[in-house]
């Protein structure tokens, strides 16, 4: 099953007020690395919808910084889809499922606001 089909029947939580988090970049094709500013919108048990200004190649590996409660947590993932859109690039991450804790379970720890949403 691909991994964008996957993304799409888990249950996705909008971020009432988006955080702004760090995105570092790894090509796979290139072996180049680097470091991208973006806006956490969205996320998921497994995954995460961003924001970005600048374009990111797609089956690209990651790793998103997530700052919350004073603390920032790094997750591991992968770029599954890009959608361009007037704000921005909105970017698909899938994560990798071998953290400790989840990005929803670190979010809802440190209370910020969440609204399920399609």
């Amino acid at each position: 099953m691909p991994l964008t089909t996957k993304r799409r029947r888990e249950v996705r939580y909008h971020l009432k007020e988006p955080i702004e988090i760090k995105v570092l970049l790894r090509s796979l094709r290139r072996g180049t690395s680097r470091g991208v500013d973006a806006v956490l919108t969205d996320v998921s048990k497994g995954g995460l919808g961003i924001l970005v200004q600048e374009h990111v190649a797609l089956e690209t590996r990651c790793y998103v910084e997530v700052p919350a409660g004073g603390r920032i947590r790094r997750f591991k993932g992968e770029v599954c889809y890009g959608q361009r859109r007037e704000e921005g690039i909105k970017l698909g991450i899938m994560l990798v499922p071998d953290s400790p804790m989840s990005v929803l379970e670190f979010l809802e720890k440190h209370e910020v606001e969440l609204t399920p949403g399609g």
